[in-house]
């Protein structure tokens, strides 16, 4: 109905109440097959046109349900899990250096998102 494309989970247990969710201690999680695809011309105003109705609709989706199991974000969270993949033993030092850069661009972000909430009179 919101012509939102997706690649639909597969089957993980037909017997489960939801046949497409596992579950591994507290995480749930799905699967899905890869699906070969273009990556967008990001210099092409038609595409970019296209993704930013994807992300619309996307959006407007989600307005419509309550997120009952959503785990919320803050810079807090985002350091604990950093440091749990750093922690765990990282295969490659680019992968620790992606988390480690990634980790701090969300917590600036986030320090960035809050200081103009509270500076906005």
């Amino acid at each position: 109905d919101h012509e939102i494309p997706v690649v639909p989970p597969l089957m993980i247990n037909a017997d489960a109440e939801y046949p497409t969710l596992g579950h591994c201690d507290e995480f749930w999680f799905s699967i899905c097959p890869r699906q070969g695809g273009r990556a967008p011309e990001l210099d092409n105003l038609d595409h970019l046109h296209l993704l930013g109705r994807f992300i619309g609709r996307i959006h407007a989706t989600g307005q419509g349900f309550p997120f009952q199991h959503r785990i919320r974000m803050s810079a807090d969270r985002a350091t604990e899990n950093a440091n749990y993949l750093l922690e765990a033993g990282s295969p490659t030092t680019k992968f620790r250096y992606m988390v480690t850069v990634t980790a701090a661009m969300f917590c600036g972000a986030m320090t960035a998102h809050i200081l103009s909430i509270s500076m906005t009179p």
